[in-house]
């Protein structure tokens, strides 16, 4: 006869075991570019300066930057200079972008993103990648994965936005 704390055992064992490889996935990995990148810890603010070139994975996404700040604490990143940000299938790319790598929130000041058969470009991105809403002001959405494509509908006006909301 099985004892009632060898089940209690092993059935707190069987729930804490999901959460332990949930854990091991979400770990941070910041490496800084080949010859001249440099990443420093501060104790004192808890946050991880990068400098001259990064490369961070975390949660499924990735990003490179020339510069970056990172609390990993919050996840919130502020990533500066030729930054790229890949997430499942969709790259994210601009020079200054502010993104969370734990609630995927992302704002820009002007980017470029896509994935196939859509691509936008614009300004003032805000986009809340756990509700799948994006917001953009001047902003182009075409089929064409260029910098000036052919053809685009656009949102040209100072008071004009796109709201994408994918399922409506």
């Amino acid at each position: 006869m099985t004892r009632p704390s060898t089940i209690a055992t092993l059935l707190l064992c069987s729930l804490a075991l999901p959460a332990l490889l949930h854990a091991q996935q979400e770990s941070w990995e910041i490496e800084p570019f080949p010859d001249k990148g440099w990443v420093e810890y501060s104790w004192e603010t808890g946050l991880t300066i990068a400098t001259n070139g990064v490369v961070v994975r975390y949660g499924g996404a990735v990003l490179t930057a020339e510069q970056l700040t990172l609390n990993q604490e919050s996840g919130e990143a502020l990533a500066e200079g030729k930054v790229f940000i890949q997430r499942n299938e969709q790259i994210w790319t601009g020079d200054k972008i502010r993104y969370n790598f734990k609630t995927h929130e992302i704002q820009a000041e002007i980017f470029r993103t896509g994935k196939p058969p859509l691509f936008v470009a614009g300004e003032g991105l805000h986009a809340d990648l756990t509700n799948g809403v994006y917001l953009a002001r001047n902003a182009d959405i075409t089929a064409d994965d260029i910098s000036q494509p052919a053809r685009a509908i656009g949102a040209s006006s100072d008071h004009s936005c796109w709201a994408v909301i994918p399922g409506c």
